[in-house]
């Protein structure tokens, strides 16, 4: 197609018009053609190409409405279409994939909420939801019971090993001792919930 239009453009002397109806899927890679290449175009609407063309096309085809779109461009005076700079576009790319992961991980924050509501809700409690460390935690002690098989050392220096802050040894060993009592709570509810009888009150 480039090389068409550049055997015209040689032959009048200057670039031929370009027009053609926006078919979405259809005319986007075309209009991206032209786009990259920097030519000037006209999108005329479905609607508008319709109006223009209905009472010279009696047997319709593609080709044949191309062709009678192309003749009516002669008589009808068509502003070119704006095309935006492609910062823009690039910018809006960026936010449309913004707002895809966005909302992705809101639904992954959800769905582990709820399980966490199940297996340990301590654990939203004792760390901020959105850290580096709570999702490292969450693998590490995702029940009670990982928590509890493990010494208050081994608890220490896997929440040290897990944060990118600078936290001290005091402040995690304070996290660790507060991470086995929730643990150590979560495991008498449960005893509780599931044997209630066994108590006595």
């Amino acid at each position: 197609m480039n090389e068409k239009i550049c055997e015209i453009t040689k032959l009048d002397g200057q670039a031929p018009e370009i027009v053609f109806e926006a078919s979405e899927i259809y005319s986007k890679p075309l209009e991206y053609f032209f786009q990259t290449e920097g030519y000037t175009y006209h999108r005329v609407s479905p609607l508008e190409a319709n109006l223009q063309t209905s009472s010279m096309c009696r047997h319709k085809t593609d080709k044949s409405e191309a062709h009678e779109l192309a003749k009516s461009h002669f008589r009808t005076e068509r502003s070119t279409t704006y095309q935006e700079d492609n910062y823009y576009k690039q910018m809006r790319a960026l936010t449309r994939y913004y707002d895809e992961l966005d909302s992705k991980t809101t639904n992954l924050f959800s769905g582990m909420h709820a399980i966490l509501q199940i297996s340990f809700p301590a654990l939203e409690r004792l760390f901020s939801k959105r850290s580096a460390l709570f999702l490292n935690i969450v693998q590490l002690y995702p029940h009670p019971d990982e928590v509890l098989d493990c010494s208050k050392t081994v608890i220490r220096n896997r929440i040290k090993a897990n944060t990118n802050k600078n936290i001290s040894l005091t402040r995690t060993e304070e996290k660790g001792l507060e991470l086995l009592h929730a643990a150590k709570k979560m495991l008498d509810v449960n005893k509780y919930v599931i044997m209630p009888n066994v108590f006595q009150i």
